[in-house]
């Protein structure tokens, strides 16, 4: 590709990303203020649920993936993970692809956060300026 084409691509990617800028907020406040620690699996499969609502009208396919057994993992480990959870409980991992042409892509994302259980009561999603803030919000 060249120089001139690279930029006609950038600018209508910038313009893109513009026209949905306050969608893509909105759905930013909604993952953010979703609470998703590890132990929290209805949490993190909320946030799931809302990341496939946002991508399955552009034809992404979700194929939940069951949970890895982490039981069998050393109990030192399991501990300092997450202390004093209910690994059979641990959320699902979900898959979203997208069928096309090409070379595949693979983009990864947690959808849990480290943050423990009542945190956006203390440290809630923010914005200053073009500034967001908020528990995982660099997730």
């Amino acid at each position: 590709m060249e120089a001139a084409e690279l930029r006609t691509h950038a600018d209508a990617l910038r313009k893109a990303a513009s026209d949905q800028q306050a969608e893509m907020e909105r759905l930013l406040e909604e993952l953010v203020m979703t609470e998703s620690h590890a132990s929290q699996p209805d949490g993190v499969a909320a946030v799931a649920q809302k990341v496939v609502e946002r991508l399955s009208p552009a034809g992404f396919r979700d194929n939940p993936v069951p949970g890895s057994d982490v039981s069998q993992l050393p109990l030192w480990l399991r501990e300092l993970m997450l202390p004093g959870c209910d690994y059979g409980k641990i959320a699902d991992v979900r898959r979203l692809s997208l069928p096309g042409v090409g070379e595949p892509v693979l983009i990864l994302a947690d959808l849990d956060t480290a943050f423990l259980p009542g945190i956006t009561r203390d440290f809630p999603y923010t914005t200053k300026g073009d500034v967001a803030s908020g528990p995982g919000i660099a997730d």
